[in-house]
């Protein structure tokens, strides 16, 4: 046992706060319902008992039975505190046996004028307490009614043998207190049970996106840092494209040193901040800068002052890097074109190239195209059209909206 399964009152002072099973809190909290329960029923037992010791007609066994079933009561207190739940079967079980056993005695040596209404007959308290109790350990609430109302049963069975100077309807309205007390208790256990189970596999589940999340993010960010990796490491990569690798290689090493310092894992690109607003013309000369190995061709001219909020600048900037260090690393191609347009409140940017192309199909693309492009710039409601054919080139077109020029920029 464990000492936060020993130390239940700072597990009881501190449920339902963060770090706790929240399966384990409802059962603790179950618990904690039953020992008050259980602490209230030996109280109103000892306090009736110096009343009900006189009057019974054999003292002795008056005395055993009060005692002997609150001294069970206590017990199961005692290890629901220690154990952290309800009591399990066995003790639930004995309980409850006990207490119907005690009954047919209580009414045999007890006036028959306290066996209705009167705690100087404990045994009636104690028995409503094992079957509500029940419904907690029992985990069924069909089982747990059928015992309920045969123990109601038993109850006025017991009471209209008995002949005590009370209505027949007295006894039915006490006998109904059993059903309806075990069938309470036992429906909120188990809404309380699954409730817990919900919370515990949401924030299971919340966990593992979290993890993705994380991954995804850092794959983003070596992605095309690996790409560059393996041109300075690769003996055949032509000296005249190294210089421009380089620069790449020494901005993405400032890039991932701002990765690991910022605690969102910024990209410490054009447009870091969300405010703001930034030209495309500006977006897109920064994205090819770094690729003048590449056979390509850029032309802005179009498109150029076209303005994008400074997060879908960052989005755009990453997309078309990734798109081109794809290209560098599979088209083989002899042309690179990088275009941009503007058309009405639209802009468009297309880049394409003259290489070996593939089969333009979301289920075999990479995790550049799939993640760093679709899903990305998708999810910043920018289209991406992609359209390629085995020999027949690539071309990859982004679409958005012209952002409204900031307020700021004005003044």
């Amino acid at each position: 046992m464990g000492d936060d399964k020993g130390r239940w009152w700072l597990r009881v002072a501190t449920l339902g706060t963060d770090g706790h099973d929240p399966r384990d809190d409802a059962e603790l909290a179950l618990g904690v319902i039953f020992v008050v329960l259980g602490a209230g029923v030996v109280t109103q037992a000892l306090i009736a008992m110096p009343a009900g010791l006189p009057l019974a007609a054999a003292r002795a066994w008056y005395l055993a039975l009060t005692m002997t079933l609150s001294g069970v009561v206590v017990g199961g207190c005692i290890g629901t505190l220690r154990r952290g739940t309800v009591p399990a079967a066995p003790w639930g079980w004995a309980s409850l046996v006990l207490s119907l056993a005690a009954m047919p005695a209580f009414t045999h040596i007890m006036p028959g004028s306290e066996l209705l209404g009167s705690w100087t007959v404990s045994v009636f308290g104690f028995a409503q307490l094992s079957v509500a109790a029940a419904g907690v350990w029992m985990h069924s609430v069909p089982r747990t009614f059928l015992l309920s109302v045969a123990v109601g049963g038993y109850y006025y069975w017991l009471l209209i043998a008995a002949g005590g100077p009370y209505g027949q309807v007295s006894v039915v309205a006490n006998a109904l207190n059993y059903p309806v007390f075990a069938l309470a208790i036992s429906l909120v256990s188990q809404y309380w049970r699954i409730l817990a189970q919900r919370t515990h596999d949401a924030h299971q589940e919340a966990l593992l996106a979290t993890r993705q999340m994380e991954l995804d993010r850092y794959r983003m960010t070596v992605h095309d840092t690996s790409g560059i990796l393996r041109l300075l490491g690769d003996e055949a990569t032509p000296d005249e494209v190294l210089p421009a690798v380089r620069r790449q290689a020494l901005a993405e090493a400032n890039r991932l040193r701002h990765y690991l310092a910022s605690p969102t894992g910024g990209a410490g690109r054009v447009g870091e901040a969300d405010s703001g607003r930034v030209r495309l013309g500006d977006v897109l000369g920064e994205a090819v800068d770094g690729f003048a190995d590449l056979p390509l061709e850029l032309s802005t001219a179009l498109g150029a002052d076209a303005l994008l909020v400074a997060s879908d600048a960052v989005a755009v900037a990453q997309a078309v890097e990734t798109l081109l260090h794809n290209v560098r690393r599979h088209a083989r191609a002899s042309t690179v074109w990088v275009h941009a347009d503007t058309t009405g409140d639209r802009w468009e940017v297309v880049v394409r190239d003259d290489g070996v192309g593939f089969t333009a199909d979301p289920a075999t693309y990479g995790f550049g195209l799939r993640t760093q492009v679709l899903a990305a710039l998708t999810k910043r409601g920018i289209a991406v059209e992609i359209d390629s054919a085995p020999g027949e080139g690539c071309a990859v077109t982004l679409s958005g909206p012209v952002a409204v020029p900031d307020a700021r920029e004005h003044r």
